[in-house]
């Protein structure tokens, strides 16, 4: 009927996409969708560890459903198993009476561990849209080559670390060719999908991620060093992300050894969770200016953006990072690598200096230290270059990607059929 309100269900679970750029979007998205007028909109979180209980809440003034994590620790995932399927059943029974006034309702999902679910929804509901966003290329963190290295060993070879990449390539093939939307966060997975995996072009749509700079002014606040660890003059090399090799944090550590060798009154500073053990072991010998933090509060994190004078990302593949549009929001300068998302966002020499990854003797993607640490020691002997690096990447987010882009790009993919309507908002180059 015309003139009706859109019906949006968001599925949520904090236990696993909550903790990554997924959380970040996931709210960012709710948040301003909730403010038009043209949808109506509920939430269930799953898994859901608030409560011991299945309790109906409000997220403002969105209504939400917690269904709890069952006593034996059980939750979702992408397993092809009977135990996975009759609790993605058993949950879409406990949802349904939370949505049952919602007579055509579009389900939005960012996580493949939805996919039992969506698969139930799709059996059981005679009136019901999927929405998939994509965030992430799960194989690439089992199998660290090219994409089209990895599509031709995709057909030609049987190892188990190609095993475990293709099986969850496969499971987000499935659940894309199951949504009725799917939402790529670059072109390179947007392509990826049309090209690779055989999703249909015209129900792949690229939508940016995208910063509330309103939110972000002022946030720092006035900082003081060293409460946070730092001498008088000691500088901090920011990293924030997972600590895991394929994020280039190896890299990283071996290039600030370089570093410290003409820059011995830099720190780095590492911010996340991960592998701590095995990269602890690669900081000696200068372990004592080598930080790692844990996760932090945005609050936190944010005054860590303020206080660095480099931001890195060298990783081994990136969609549209979050940390990178923060850091490019607090004027941080920029040393990424040349992949994915990064490469296609950013500009070399222009708002970041970027760093080419190279490959290994068995064709691996690898990040030379010796090329990283040359890009960040140009940062820091070039101030001026640095500071215009810093403003053109500020100009970049503040203008393209921002939370008001992303939002109506969103109620547009909601409202419409076209697939024409995203290139006015977000394929426009500013420069």
């Amino acid at each position: 009927m015309e003139g009706r309100k859109k019906e949006i269900i968001f599925l949520y679970c904090g236990l696993r996409t909550g903790n990554f750029g997924a959380g970040s979007h996931f709210y960012a998205l709710l948040d301003g969708l909730s403010k038009s007028e043209n949808f109506k909109i509920k939430m269930i979180r799953t898994d859901s560890q608030l409560y011991r209980e299945v309790t109906v809440n409000s997220y403002g003034n969105i209504p939400v459903l917690d269904i709890p994590q069952p006593e034996n620790k059980l939750f979702l995932t992408v397993e092809d198993s009977l135990i996975q399927k009759t609790y993605a059943k058993r949950v879409l029974e406990i949802s349904y009476p939370f949505f049952e006034d919602f007579e055509d309702p579009f389900f939005v999902v960012n996580s493949i561990d939805y996919l039992n679910l969506v698969l139930e929804m799709k059996g059981s509901l005679e009136a019901c849209s999927i929405a998939y966003i994509h965030h992430a290329w799960s194989w690439k963190d089992f199998y660290n080559k090219p994409d089209r290295i990895f599509m031709e060993d995709w057909y030609t070879l049987n190892t188990p670390r190609l095993e475990q990449a293709m099986y969850y390539t496969k499971q987000q093939q499935k659940l894309a060719l199951l949504a009725d939307k799917v939402v790529a966060v670059t072109d390179q997975a947007r392509d990826f999908f049309v090209k690779h995996l055989g999703v249909a072009q015209n129900k792949v749509f690229k939508i940016y991620n995208g910063l509330d700079m309103d939110k972000l002014q002022g946030i720092d606040g006035i900082i003081s060093p060293s409460d946070y660890g730092l001498g008088s003059s000691e500088k901090a090399i920011l990293y924030c992300g997972r600590i895991k090799s394929e994020k280039g944090v190896g890299a990283l550590i071996e290039a600030f050894k370089i570093i410290h060798k003409t820059h011995p009154d830099y720190r780095l500073v590492l911010i996340g969770s991960g592998d701590f053990k095995e990269m602890i072991s690669k900081t000696n010998p200068i372990s004592a200016k080598v930080t790692f933090t844990g996760k932090l509060s945005r609050e936190e994190l944010f005054k860590w953006y303020g206080m660095a004078s480099v931001g890195v990302l060298p990783s081994f593949h990136e969609q549209c990072s979050f940390t990178a549009l923060e850091m490019a929001a607090h004027r941080l300068p920029m040393v990424i690598s040349a992949v994915d998302g990064l490469e296609e966002m950013y500009h070399d020499g222009l708002d970041s200096l970027k760093v080419q990854v190279g490959f290994d003797k068995d064709g691996f993607k690898t990040i030379f230290p010796q090329t990283l640490a040359e890009k960040i020691i140009t940062l820091i002997q070039n101030p001026e270059l640095a500071t215009q690096l810093a403003q053109n990447a500020f100009r970049l987010v503040s203008e393209k990607y921002t939370l008001d882009n992303m939002i109506r790009g969103y109620i547009e993919l909601f409202q419409t059929e076209s697939h024409e309507i995203y290139l006015k908002y977000q394929d426009k180059s500013i420069w």
